[in-house]
């Protein structure tokens, strides 16, 4: 097949300068654009990029200049030619192709170099009001940033959210957390700390502080799909609005997680993202009776096809086994947010 192919672009009359000769003794017209991990890769006009095993390759020439790993171990430049490397000034040094391990053009980044950390940043809101039987104003906004590498991530997010109904206020709490995970010896393990902060009004919270340390696995860890799960020690403070003392205890850490990523919802070709987050954080002192549980589920659909803005639909529920008299226990949450997305 892949004779047939090489056929096809010759007879074509393609005009790459840049050819690959494989050990076979077909040529392949086209532009090499990497050598790495035993594999080269040449972009062709019939085929598009092709990537064949190095050991297959018998010798190969490029139409523009190229970087290049030598003999001596250090990064050279020039253009490859039948007969050797072509510097700037036009002079040809010999050079032997079978130590050429490694290849990328010189406006593109070091394969063998490990992958940068990348911000991703998030900014979201919503604003409902409803009249008639009632009159209710809500506001709920979220910003997050997200640095992710290729062993680690840290997280860092605030939100709030504030209603009034027949301007009398009947929520008001602010969250914000910093969380950071690091793979143990690059496998699916990990370790983990986080902090989070809380302010909420009608909870009578002002704040809660919480910290966390632990373990992590990740069960699935692909690009359009991740389960994870966390347990470790948390540490919880908390301190009142009303004359309630304030407490402190020590306690477990879980958290399940799980996102995908589809690129058809139900069967209409729209792509979504769906998250559920759950944690809970029981205290020692009284594993049954004193514990707080949070669990967020969303799914994001983009606007109009863009890529930068979307709108998240989803529920958060927060429950609390101790709480101030008179206090629920739960607090529901459903949401519809505008959400900005940009790196």
């Amino acid at each position: 097949m892949l004779k047939k192919m090489l056929l096809l672009c010759l007879m074509a009359g393609i005009a790459f300068a840049g050819e690959v000769v494989l050990t076979d003794g077909s040529i392949l017209k086209g532009d090499v654009t990497e050598i790495f991990g035993g594999k080269l890769k040449v972009k062709t006009a019939f085929a598009g990029e092709l990537t064949i095993d190095r050991d297959k390759v018998s010798s190969f020439t490029t139409d523009a200049a190229v970087n290049f790993y030598g003999a001596d171990g250090k990064v050279h430049t020039g253009v490859v030619k039948a007969d050797g490397v072509e510097a700037s000034d036009g002079t040809v040094a010999p050079l032997n192709q079978a130590e050429v391990g490694i290849l990328w053009p010189v406006d593109a980044k070091d394969p063998s170099l490990p992958p940068e950390r990348k911000w991703t940043y998030q900014i979201a809101g919503d604003f409902t009001k409803k009249t008639g039987n009632t009159d209710k104003r809500t506001i709920g906004g979220e910003a997050r940033a997200e640095l992710t590498g290729p062993v680690d991530k840290f997280l860092m997010y605030l939100r709030s959210q504030y209603s009034k109904e027949y301007g009398v206020e009947t929520e008001r709490n602010v969250v914000g957390g910093l969380d950071y995970e690091r793979s143990i010896a690059k496998s699916d393990s990990s370790w983990y700390v986080r902090s989070e902060y809380k302010y909420d009004k009608f909870a009578d919270l002002d704040p809660e502080i919480t910290a966390a340390a632990g373990y992590g696995f990740y069960f699935l860890k692909e690009e359009n799909a991740q389960i994870r799960a966390r347990v470790g020690l948390s540490y919880v403070n908390r301190s009142y609005i009303s004359d309630m003392d304030s407490s402190s205890s020590f306690g477990l850490d879980a958290n399940y997680h799980h996102e995908f990523k589809f690129q058809k919802l139900l069967f209409a070709d729209i792509p979504s993202h769906f998250i559920t987050d759950v944690t809970w954080v029981p205290s020692f002192d009284d594993f049954q009776h004193d514990w707080h549980l949070i669990h967020e589920s969303s799914l994001s659909l983009p606007l109009g096809g863009s890529k930068f803005w979307s709108i998240r639909l989803g529920i958060m529920n927060d429950y609390y086994t101790h709480v101030a008299p008179g206090r629920d226990r739960m607090d529901t949450t459903y949401f519809a947010r505008i959400v900005f997305t940009w790196d």
